[in-house]
């Protein structure tokens, strides 16, 4: 599911950037008032697309939840895991269609849009979080706790949460991207820092600011609470750091070539990984053997 989910959210942003959000119409759960439309351009076949899409992933959320149900009993920690899971599957779709039924697509800069689009990833960044869970507890792990994991429990929520951030002004950051295309890396800096540029442009100038700082800041929290972890804890924090690495690398290839489309997308896709390594190295980090290392060694 986690896969699946990061495809959807792929498509997406893939919608968005290519402004495919109006290629169906302002109508939903149709097509261009039609349930299976015969395509008449490529932004209405992106945005079909990615609604069958959303759609395959709300039927495979149902599974799920029938599945556990029925092999493993509805109070099974992966029986509510998913459960939840699918409630922020079904608030996605609702974000999804209130873009469209609001016309908050194409060329729209409203306040109602600069408002919903980092709701939506920041429900995105849930719905990745619960499906980790139901990952988690589905393989079997060890059983975690990050409210009882002390200091290191709340060190890792800062953590999370400043990833929740970079992510939610990026996605301010990407709207900008697709409203306002920049002709030249210079022209773009020149707009930004205008005393009448709009405020997306003026987000736009935060985010890799935020990006630099919060992404240090992660690091620095994976080097303080290396001690006391396990080695395979530990060797989840240098994964996280090299995707760190690699985000950097792909976000300076993004602004040098002008926000191309490709990019955009394959710059979410490493957010995503991002936040699902991290997720599971915050479970790992917290697991109850670990979580009383805590009160026996210092961190």
């Amino acid at each position: 599911m986690l896969t699946a989910v990061v495809v959807v959210v792929s498509s997406g942003a893939l919608v968005r950037a290519t402004n495919s959000g109006a290629g169906c119409g302002e109508s939903w759960p149709r097509c261009d008032q039609q349930l299976f439309p015969i395509p008449d351009s490529i932004e209405q076949l992106i945005e079909f697309t990615h609604r069958m899409l959303t759609s395959g992933l709300v039927i495979g959320g149902i599974a799920l939840i029938v599945l556990s149900y029925v092999q493993l009993g509805k109070s099974h920690p992966v029986t509510r895991a998913a459960v939840i899971a699918f409630g922020f599957l079904l608030f996605e779709s609702v974000l999804g269609a209130a873009l469209v039924l609001f016309g908050w697509v194409e060329q729209d800069a409203s306040i109602g849009r600069l408002v919903a689009v980092p709701i939506h990833l920041m429900n995105t960044f849930a719905l990745i979080a619960a499906y980790a869970l139901v990952a988690w507890r589905a393989a079997g792990r060890a059983d975690f706790s990050i409210s009882n994991a002390g200091h290191r429990g709340r060190v890792l929520v800062v953590g999370a949460g400043i990833l929740v951030l970079i992510a939610a002004i990026g996605s301010l950051n990407a709207l900008a991207d697709t409203l306002f295309p920049a002709e030249s890396i210079v022209s773009a800096i020149t707009e930004e820092f205008g005393s009448t540029a709009p405020i997306l442009l003026k987000i736009r100038v935060l985010h890799p600011i935020v990006a630099i700082g919060g992404s240090i800041g992660i690091v620095f929290i994976i080097r303080y609470l290396d001690v006391g972890m396990s080695r395979s804890t530990r060797k989840r924090g240098w994964m996280i750091m090299g995707i760190i690495g690699l985000q950097f690398v792909v976000g300076l290839v993004n602004i040098a070539l002008l926000t191309p489309v490709e990019i955009q997308v394959f710059h979410l896709v490493i957010a995503d990984l991002l936040w699902i390594a991290y997720l599971f190295y915050m479970f790992a980090a917290t697991t109850r053997r670990v979580a009383d290392n805590v009160i026996e060694v210092p961190v």
